[in-house]
């Protein structure tokens, strides 16, 4: 089946090179899941990616970037033009994107497929409609999350994703909540609660005996209750930080000024990250628990942390408790104390029981959210969609 994927993902060497040489990072959340989503459709099917590039004023010193195509291992790449000129993101934009596929489509004479579309872009999210209604091809939207739970949202830009998220023949929802908010129609939808990559742990790491975090430094994350709870217990680990974020000149200060075993690497690649984690003696997720977020979404940098071989200490996630309630060190809370108590708990276990717990977590993790898994679940809802 030919599939367009509509989304702000690049090939993954194009991406390495765009966030090294853009003075504002792109985030790698949205990267790192839709390559994740891509290794599971590219089994089954041709697909041609369509990257509206991340790409606001201060980020590059040109205004613009041109149109760009490519070709790595049997995926397409479409790298439409995008400009940091508001006027045109807010009246052109999308206009361009239609014709722009539109035209690729009568090149390749392409008669026969199917639209997958991240609606959190939402000059993506229209165009996705306006090909729906040229083409009455099905068309699926990606339900990764609530955008009133995104940074720096304005209403407006909820306003209008509420406005067409319910004009899509269907859903990939990565949680029943965010299915039910928004899957208003009830039409058929995919859960696609996690998807799990094999990590290659074989490689030799340079460092050892240290935590590790990976992700957005943000305070309302807890990235300073881990910190202080980490300084205070004072255990014989070094710590290790990548990312990027608000937090990111404190983090620079803290590792100079506060405390030396602490190390900070600001944003590496997903390859780089994966080989810190396989290796660290403990992965930490700190996020503070929210009943509304638990209800709409599931901790991916858990699942990723848990296919990586190694313990992993989190705070609560209710459906994550359930699938592996004695594979990981679960928090009480997300407060000082509860990581200090989770650190004790850590340093109290025996090498053989945190790798049983390691061992454990990966065969689960690889078994339920496995890329083989889980594009053998896309596939027949693809199927059953298409007819």
């Amino acid at each position: 089946m030919n599939i367009l994927l509509l989304t702000s993902f690049m090939e993954e060497n194009y991406f390495n090179k765009y966030a090294l040489e853009a003075s504002l990072k792109p985030n790698p959340s949205n990267q790192n899941f839709y390559f994740k989503l891509l290794e599971c459709l590219k089994i089954n099917h041709k697909v041609t990616v369509i990257s509206l590039r991340p790409f606001v004023k201060g980020m590059f010193s040109d205004t613009f970037l041109e149109e760009k195509e490519e070709v790595k291992d049997s995926i397409t790449y479409l790298y439409p033009k995008v400009s940091s000129n508001k006027l045109y993101k807010a009246f052109k934009e999308t206009k361009y994107l239609y014709t722009y596929i539109k035209n690729y489509i009568a090149r390749q004479k392409m008669r026969d497929f199917l639209i997958i579309v991240d609606p959190l872009r939402l000059p993506l999210e229209k165009t996705a409609i306006q090909l729906k209604r040229r083409y009455g091809k099905k068309v699926l939207a990606v339900l990764s999350d609530n955008p009133e739970n995104l940074t720096n949202v304005k209403h407006r830009y909820i306003k209008i994703f509420k406005k067409y998220i319910s004009s899509f023949d269907g859903y990939i929802a990565l949680t029943e909540g965010l299915n039910n908010l928004f899957n208003i129609n009830h039409r058929p939808y995919y859960l696609l609660e996690g998807i799990a990559l094999k990590i290659n742990k074989e490689e030799k790491s340079i460092l050892s005996n240290y935590l590790f975090f990976g992700g957005a430094l943000y305070e309302r994350y807890g990235i300073k209750t881990m910190l202080e709870a980490y300084r205070e217990l004072g255990i014989p680990y070094k710590m290790v930080i990548a990312g990027e974020g608000e937090l990111k000149s404190y983090l620079y200060h803290y590792t100079e000024n506060v405390d030396t075993r602490v190390l900070y690497l600001s944003q590496i690649d997903r390859q780089t990250i994966q080989k810190f984690e396989a290796h660290a003696s403990l992965n930490i997720n700190p996020r503070p628990y929210d009943e509304k977020l638990d209800k709409e979404s599931i901790p991916s940098k858990v699942i990723e942390y848990l296919s990586s071989g190694t313990l992993v200490m989190s705070t609560p996630s209710n459906r994550l408790q359930e699938l592996f309630k004695d594979e990981v060190i679960w928090l009480k809370g997300d407060k000082k104390d509860d990581l200090i108590d989770g650190l004790i708990t850590f340093t109290k276990l025996s090498n053989t029981k945190k790798k049983e717990m390691a061992n454990a977590a990966k065969e689960k993790v690889l078994n339920l959210f496995g890329v083989e898994t889980q594009a053998k679940g896309l596939d027949a809802f693809l199927k059953k969609i298409k007819k």
